[in-house]
């Protein structure tokens, strides 16, 4: 009887993770402040229920209320996220741009640049625009894919190796997932189905 009570709880306790785990496999860390944080979890939640709305006033009272260029660029980062899921490409690329200029006036301005380099690169190629986000790619990997989180490093591998691959480099294109693989290994273990 007690072998099954253990057995039970511990089942209780491994369901009870799943959502916190998965919550933790789709943030990328950024060394923001806990009000941000905050704000990213809420947003997060709030578009994985649908609820895009809430969501964008959310996002909207954040940037009412705020001062800081750094708390801009995270607003407007996060209304770029809640773009891209509701298919605004467009709308999500305006924000980009709106949160770089926030960045650009910030004391960690090449963090920004580099980040808003490879979520456009990925809105972009999202829009098929392959070479234009091949282009930013490239100077992403110049500068060694420097101040992106694993995830998002990995995921702008999987974009080159797709590209690689259009142009029949299939060496590279295997590399690039290969490597792509390595680091959502250790960062983003939800992410490996992306790459197969």
């Amino acid at each position: 009887m007690l072998i099954f009570n253990l057995r039970a709880v511990s089942y209780t306790m491994r369901s009870s993770l799943l959502p916190l785990l998965l919550l933790i496999c789709s943030m990328s860390a950024r060394g923001q402040d806990n009000h941000v944080k905050d704000l990213e979890q809420n947003i997060y939640r709030l578009n994985n229920e649908f609820k895009y709305d809430q969501s964008i006033a959310a996002i909207r009272d954040f940037l009412k209320a705020t001062k800081s260029n750094d708390d801009r660029y995270y607003g407007f980062l996060f209304l770029s996220y809640t773009y891209r899921r509701l298919f605004d490409d467009a709308a999500a690329l305006r924000y980009l741009d709106t949160a770089l200029a926030y960045g650009m006036n910030s004391e960690h301005r090449e963090y920004y640049i580099n980040n808003i380099a490879c979520q456009k690169a990925m809105v972009l190629f999202n829009l098929q625009k392959y070479e234009a986000a091949d282009s930013i790619m490239k100077i992403l990997a110049e500068r060694n894919y420097k101040d992106l989180s694993d995830a998002d490093q990995a995921k702008i591998l999987v974009q080159e190796g797709y590209i690689s691959f259009s142009n029949k480099n299939y060496r590279q294109a295997e590399a690039k997932y290969g490597a792509a693989m390595e680091g959502v290994k250790t960062s983003s273990p939800c992410d490996p189905a992306l790459i197969y």
